[in-house]
């Protein structure tokens, strides 16, 4: 029991460490970015704004966020996100 428990363990921290959430209000200017980095087996979830980044992440653990710092909400918003 205890193998399989740290096994579960052992892939959901694998699986954190290969996810980010990228912040941005224009995704398309990114894509080149985001290919880039998916090459290397990192996998992107995509929030527009500070509070779809906020409801993503209640439920999901990401080891890296990336976000555009002037977005629509305003023009120091990655500090927000980032408080």
């Amino acid at each position: 029991m205890n193998i399989v428990s740290n096994a579960s363990r052992r892939q959901i921290t694998r699986e954190r460490k290969s996810r980010g959430l990228w912040v941005d209000d224009r995704p398309e200017n990114n894509v080149y970015e985001r290919q880039a980095f998916q090459a290397q087996g990192v996998e992107f979830s995509l929030a527009l704004s500070t509070n779809e980044a906020l409801d993503i992440l209640k439920t999901n653990k990401f080891a890296v966020i990336i976000s555009d710092m002037g977005r629509k909400e305003g023009p120091q918003e990655g500090y927000v996100l980032l408080d």
